[in-house]
Protein backbone atom coordinates (compact mmCIF):
# COMPACT_ATOMS: atom_id res chain seq x y z
CA UNK A 1 0.00 0.00 0.00
CA UNK A 2 1.33 3.31 -1.18
CA UNK A 3 2.44 5.41 1.72
CA UNK A 4 5.28 7.92 2.96
CA UNK A 5 6.62 7.11 5.79
CA UNK A 6 7.25 9.43 9.11
CA UNK A 7 10.52 11.12 8.43
CA UNK A 8 10.42 13.83 10.55
CA UNK A 9 12.26 14.63 14.00
CA UNK A 10 11.16 11.76 16.30
CA UNK A 11 10.78 12.12 20.23
CA UNK A 12 14.06 13.74 21.52
CA UNK A 13 14.96 10.67 23.32
CA UNK A 14 15.76 9.20 20.18
CA UNK A 15 19.65 9.33 19.53
CA UNK A 16 20.59 10.74 16.19
CA UNK A 17 23.42 8.46 14.47
CA UNK A 18 26.67 9.05 11.98
CA UNK A 19 26.25 9.91 8.07
CA UNK A 20 23.75 8.67 5.69
CA UNK A 21 24.80 7.08 2.57
CA UNK A 22 22.19 7.40 -0.22
CA UNK A 23 22.65 4.79 -3.20
CA UNK A 24 22.40 5.12 -6.35
CA UNK A 25 18.55 4.36 -7.62
CA UNK A 26 17.95 0.97 -8.97
CA UNK A 27 15.32 0.10 -11.12
CA UNK A 28 13.78 -4.15 -10.08
CA UNK A 29 12.76 -5.00 -13.68
CA UNK A 30 16.30 -4.42 -15.09
CA UNK A 31 17.63 -6.58 -12.15
CA UNK A 32 18.03 -10.60 -11.94
CA UNK A 33 15.80 -12.74 -10.22
CA UNK A 34 18.71 -13.23 -7.51
CA UNK A 35 19.28 -9.74 -7.30
CA UNK A 36 15.46 -8.75 -6.96
CA UNK A 37 15.25 -11.73 -4.07
CA UNK A 38 18.10 -9.89 -2.45
CA UNK A 39 16.93 -6.55 -2.33
CA UNK A 40 13.74 -7.60 -0.86
CA UNK A 41 15.35 -9.28 1.97
CA UNK A 42 17.48 -6.35 2.68
CA UNK A 43 14.90 -4.02 2.42
CA UNK A 44 12.28 -5.95 4.52
CA UNK A 45 14.13 -6.64 7.01
CA UNK A 46 14.74 -2.66 7.55
CA UNK A 47 10.63 -2.91 7.05
CA UNK A 48 10.16 -4.63 9.61
CA UNK A 49 12.26 -2.16 12.31
CA UNK A 50 9.84 0.37 10.92
CA UNK A 51 6.07 -1.20 10.47
CA UNK A 52 4.22 -3.86 12.07
CA UNK A 53 1.58 -5.61 10.64
CA UNK A 54 3.05 -6.45 6.96
CA UNK A 55 4.22 -9.84 5.24
CA UNK A 56 6.98 -10.32 3.18
CA UNK A 57 5.11 -10.97 0.33
CA UNK A 58 2.56 -7.81 0.62
CA UNK A 59 6.05 -6.23 0.87
CA UNK A 60 7.74 -7.25 -2.27
CA UNK A 61 4.75 -7.03 -3.90
CA UNK A 62 3.80 -3.07 -3.26
CA UNK A 63 7.37 -2.30 -3.27
CA UNK A 64 9.64 -4.44 -5.64
CA UNK A 65 7.60 -6.09 -8.04
CA UNK A 66 5.14 -3.39 -8.05
CA UNK A 67 3.12 -3.55 -12.04
CA UNK A 68 3.43 0.29 -12.43
CA UNK A 69 5.20 1.43 -15.81
CA UNK A 70 8.24 3.06 -13.92
CA UNK A 71 10.07 2.08 -10.26
CA UNK A 72 13.26 3.13 -8.91
CA UNK A 73 13.80 2.25 -5.34
CA UNK A 74 16.85 4.03 -3.47
CA UNK A 75 18.53 2.31 -0.36
CA UNK A 76 19.88 4.12 2.35
CA UNK A 77 23.29 3.09 4.31
CA UNK A 78 24.55 3.61 7.75
CA UNK A 79 27.93 5.64 6.70
CA UNK A 80 29.49 3.21 9.10
CA UNK A 81 28.91 0.04 8.85
CA UNK A 82 27.07 0.11 5.29
CA UNK A 83 24.15 -1.59 6.62
CA UNK A 84 21.25 -0.52 4.94
CA UNK A 85 18.67 1.76 7.52
CA UNK A 86 15.97 2.79 5.25
CA UNK A 87 14.19 2.72 1.63
CA UNK A 88 12.47 5.21 -0.98
CA UNK A 89 10.65 3.52 -3.86
CA UNK A 90 8.78 5.71 -6.18
CA UNK A 91 6.57 4.24 -8.83
CA UNK A 92 4.59 5.74 -11.34
CA UNK A 93 1.21 4.87 -13.18
CA UNK A 94 -0.48 5.82 -16.48
CA UNK A 95 -4.36 5.14 -16.02
CA UNK A 96 -7.48 6.33 -17.60
CA UNK A 97 -9.57 8.00 -15.71
CA UNK A 98 -13.14 8.87 -17.37
CA UNK A 99 -12.47 12.33 -17.93
CA UNK A 100 -9.00 11.80 -19.59
CA UNK A 101 -5.33 10.19 -19.03
CA UNK A 102 -3.46 11.03 -15.95
CA UNK A 103 0.14 9.86 -14.76
CA UNK A 104 0.28 8.64 -11.29
CA UNK A 105 2.90 9.16 -8.56
CA UNK A 106 2.90 7.19 -5.54
CA UNK A 107 5.70 6.16 -2.85
CA UNK A 108 7.25 3.45 -0.13
CA UNK A 109 9.66 5.45 2.07
CA UNK A 110 11.06 3.96 5.01
CA UNK A 111 13.76 5.30 8.02
CA UNK A 112 15.11 3.34 10.42
CA UNK A 113 14.42 4.95 14.03
CA UNK A 114 17.23 7.23 15.12
CA UNK A 115 17.82 8.20 10.99
CA UNK A 116 14.92 10.21 10.57
CA UNK A 117 14.46 13.84 10.17
CA UNK A 118 17.23 14.24 6.94
CA UNK A 119 14.21 14.55 4.05
CA UNK A 120 16.34 11.24 2.84
CA UNK A 121 13.48 10.80 -0.29
CA UNK A 122 13.06 14.26 -0.81
CA UNK A 123 15.84 14.00 -4.12
CA UNK A 124 14.61 10.83 -5.51
CA UNK A 125 10.42 12.24 -5.22
CA UNK A 126 11.76 15.68 -6.91
CA UNK A 127 13.53 14.17 -9.40
CA UNK A 128 10.14 11.38 -10.15
CA UNK A 129 8.24 14.90 -9.92
CA UNK A 130 10.89 16.65 -12.49
CA UNK A 131 10.78 13.64 -14.63
CA UNK A 132 6.79 13.88 -15.22
CA UNK A 133 7.03 17.88 -15.65
CA UNK A 134 9.46 17.19 -18.49
CA UNK A 135 7.68 14.46 -20.33
CA UNK A 136 4.29 15.37 -20.21
CA UNK A 137 4.24 19.25 -19.39
CA UNK A 138 0.33 19.47 -20.58
CA UNK A 139 -0.40 15.67 -18.84
CA UNK A 140 -2.40 16.12 -15.91
CA UNK A 141 -0.21 14.18 -13.01
CA UNK A 142 -0.86 14.15 -9.19
CA UNK A 143 0.99 11.82 -6.14
CA UNK A 144 -1.61 9.86 -4.15
CA UNK A 145 -0.51 8.79 -0.79
CA UNK A 146 -2.40 7.17 2.09
CA UNK A 147 -0.14 8.19 5.13
CA UNK A 148 -0.41 5.88 8.10
CA UNK A 149 1.63 8.81 10.59
CA UNK A 150 1.09 12.16 11.13
CA UNK A 151 5.10 12.59 10.30
CA UNK A 152 4.42 11.67 6.97
CA UNK A 153 1.28 13.97 6.45
CA UNK A 154 3.70 16.95 7.59
CA UNK A 155 6.42 16.36 5.42
CA UNK A 156 4.24 16.81 2.13
CA UNK A 157 2.66 19.59 3.44
CA UNK A 158 6.05 21.45 3.75
CA UNK A 159 7.31 20.45 0.89
CA UNK A 160 4.07 21.31 -0.94
CA UNK A 161 1.32 23.94 -0.48
CA UNK A 162 -1.19 21.89 -2.71
CA UNK A 163 -1.55 19.12 -0.49
CA UNK A 164 -5.08 17.74 0.13
CA UNK A 165 -7.33 17.73 2.64
CA UNK A 166 -5.45 20.43 4.51
CA UNK A 167 -6.56 22.51 7.22
CA UNK A 168 -6.97 25.95 5.89
CA UNK A 169 -9.26 25.56 3.41
CA UNK A 170 -11.82 22.99 1.51
CA UNK A 171 -10.57 20.67 -1.11
CA UNK A 172 -10.91 22.32 -4.79
CA UNK A 173 -13.98 20.31 -6.73
CA UNK A 174 -11.29 19.27 -9.52
CA UNK A 175 -8.91 17.65 -6.98
CA UNK A 176 -11.58 16.18 -5.01
CA UNK A 177 -13.10 14.68 -8.03
CA UNK A 178 -9.45 13.07 -9.03
CA UNK A 179 -9.30 11.72 -5.31
CA UNK A 180 -12.62 10.12 -5.90
CA UNK A 181 -11.70 8.65 -9.00
CA UNK A 182 -8.58 7.04 -7.66
CA UNK A 183 -10.25 5.88 -4.48
CA UNK A 184 -12.53 4.09 -6.61
CA UNK A 185 -9.64 2.41 -8.62
CA UNK A 186 -8.00 1.67 -5.30
CA UNK A 187 -11.02 -0.16 -3.74
CA UNK A 188 -9.42 0.29 0.06
CA UNK A 189 -11.82 -0.64 2.83
CA UNK A 190 -13.07 1.90 4.91
CA UNK A 191 -13.08 1.70 8.79
CA UNK A 192 -16.35 1.21 10.63
CA UNK A 193 -16.86 4.26 12.05
CA UNK A 194 -14.04 6.38 10.35
CA UNK A 195 -13.73 9.57 7.75
CA UNK A 196 -14.32 10.11 4.42
CA UNK A 197 -10.62 9.82 3.51
CA UNK A 198 -9.74 7.25 5.96
CA UNK A 199 -8.91 3.78 4.73
CA UNK A 200 -7.62 0.87 5.95
CA UNK A 201 -3.86 -0.06 5.35
CA UNK A 202 -2.66 -2.19 7.71
CA UNK A 203 0.83 -0.89 8.00
CA UNK A 204 1.08 0.00 11.28
CA UNK A 205 4.49 2.14 12.70
CA UNK A 206 6.66 1.34 15.30
CA UNK A 207 6.80 3.69 18.06
CA UNK A 208 7.49 3.82 21.63
CA UNK A 209 5.86 5.98 24.22
CA UNK A 210 8.22 8.60 23.93
CA UNK A 211 7.89 9.71 20.25
CA UNK A 212 3.81 8.51 20.59
CA UNK A 213 3.36 11.16 22.72
CA UNK A 214 5.95 13.65 21.07
CA UNK A 215 3.23 13.55 18.29
CA UNK A 216 0.10 13.52 20.26
CA UNK A 217 1.32 16.52 21.86
CA UNK A 218 2.60 17.88 18.84
CA UNK A 219 1.00 21.77 18.33
CA UNK A 220 1.69 22.11 14.02
CA UNK A 221 -1.94 22.30 12.79
CA UNK A 222 -0.89 20.49 10.36
CA UNK A 223 -0.66 17.50 12.57
CA UNK A 224 -3.81 17.92 14.70
CA UNK A 225 -5.40 18.17 11.52
CA UNK A 226 -4.23 14.71 10.40
CA UNK A 227 -4.84 13.23 14.14
CA UNK A 228 -7.77 14.86 14.10
CA UNK A 229 -8.98 13.21 10.52
CA UNK A 230 -7.41 10.13 11.60
CA UNK A 231 -6.99 9.21 14.63
CA UNK A 232 -6.84 5.31 13.81
CA UNK A 233 -3.53 5.49 12.61
CA UNK A 234 -2.28 3.92 15.85
CA UNK A 235 -3.61 0.86 14.40
CA UNK A 236 -2.74 1.02 10.70
CA UNK A 237 -5.29 3.62 9.32
CA UNK A 238 -4.33 5.94 6.36
CA UNK A 239 -5.52 9.39 4.65
CA UNK A 240 -5.87 9.23 1.35
CA UNK A 241 -4.15 12.70 0.29
CA UNK A 242 -3.45 13.94 -3.40
CA UNK A 243 -1.04 16.83 -4.39
CA UNK A 244 -1.15 18.03 -7.81
CA UNK A 245 2.77 17.36 -9.71
CA UNK A 246 3.27 20.05 -12.01
CA UNK A 247 6.45 22.80 -12.43
CA UNK A 248 4.73 24.68 -9.83
CA UNK A 249 4.85 22.30 -7.37
CA UNK A 250 8.66 20.72 -8.64
CA UNK A 251 9.83 23.99 -8.03
CA UNK A 252 8.14 24.68 -4.37
CA UNK A 253 9.30 21.08 -3.11
CA UNK A 254 13.10 21.90 -4.75
CA UNK A 255 13.26 25.35 -2.86
CA UNK A 256 11.54 24.09 0.69
CA UNK A 257 13.91 21.59 0.50
CA UNK A 258 16.92 23.68 0.22
CA UNK A 259 15.56 25.82 2.99
CA UNK A 260 15.22 22.74 5.45
CA UNK A 261 18.66 21.50 4.29
CA UNK A 262 20.24 24.71 5.08
CA UNK A 263 18.67 25.55 8.36
CA UNK A 264 19.44 21.62 9.53
CA UNK A 265 23.30 22.61 8.57
CA UNK A 266 22.84 26.17 9.90
CA UNK A 267 21.39 24.28 13.80
CA UNK A 268 24.24 21.47 13.59
CA UNK A 269 27.17 23.97 13.16
CA UNK A 270 26.19 26.29 15.55
CA UNK A 271 25.63 23.28 17.87
CA UNK A 272 29.03 21.76 17.11
CA UNK A 273 30.98 25.26 18.13
CA UNK A 274 28.85 25.93 21.36
CA UNK A 275 30.79 24.01 23.40
CA UNK A 276 34.14 26.20 21.95
CA UNK A 277 31.93 29.57 22.38
CA UNK A 278 30.76 28.71 26.25
CA UNK A 279 35.21 27.62 26.97
CA UNK A 280 35.85 31.28 25.30
CA UNK A 281 33.33 33.07 27.28
CA UNK A 282 33.87 30.82 30.48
Amino acid sequence: MSQVVPTLEPARTVARRGQLIKARPVYPKALTPAQRDALADELYAVQKQIFGGVSRTGFRKYVIDSPAERTRIQVFRDGDTGAAVGFAAVHVFELHLDDGPLSLMRAEVGLAPGWRGRSAAAGLLLSEGLRLALRSPLRRACFLACPVHPASYLALSRSCSQVWPRPDTPTPAGIQHIMDRLDDQLGMERPDGAGDGVRKVGWVTRQGPPEARFWADHTDPRVRFYIDQNPGYTRGDGLLIVAPVDWTSVVEGAWSTVERMVQRSTRSLRNALRPVHNRIMG
